[in-house]
């Protein structure tokens, strides 16, 4: 099974080229496996018409399909729990996420880049994750002064 693409362009004078470049690869739902990194690559939805309640003609009503890429950051997640057709996957910051596999499309990361993205995300914390991070670890402390 193929984990991805990769690409070595030759090195050019003065830039920083030469390395391998990795492609992400669209995966089926059926495909993914727990531990695989991921990215939302688009979600699609569906709408119905706004005409069509006040419509007095019989038409088929037919749903607009639509792609949104741009809600889409790539963050990289680390697929924990498979039940088709929903997975469960965990944010670099530790948050778990419910992915409907009917309307997100998914694109499997090479296990390098997952990792070296997460370890790079986790090292960019927002001042809220570390209230967060900080408000347990006093909970904690309480409860072990508790049991002693």
């Amino acid at each position: 099974m193929s984990r991805g693409l990769s690409l070595r362009i030759p090195r050019a004078k003065g830039n920083h080229l030469g390395k391998k470049i990795e492609f992400s690869r669209p995966v089926a739902p059926e495909d993914l496996r727990i531990g695989d990194y991921v990215a939302v690559l688009s979600i699609r939805r569906e709408y119905l018409p706004s005409v069509c309640a006040g419509d007095t003609e019989f038409r088929p009503v037919r749903p607009y399909r639509v792609e949104l890429s741009d809600w889409c950051d790539g963050e990289p997640l680390r697929i924990v729990a498979v039940c088709l057709p929903f997975a469960a996957a965990r944010s670099p910051l530790g948050r778990v996420q419910w992915l409907n596999l009917r309307s997100d499309t998914l694109v499997r990361l090479s296990r390098a880049y997952g990792r070296t993205a997460v370890r790079a995300a986790r090292d960019k914390k927002s001042p809220e994750d570390e209230e967060d991070r900080s408000e347990k670890k006093r909970k904690k402390s309480k409860k072990r002064k508790r049991k002693g």
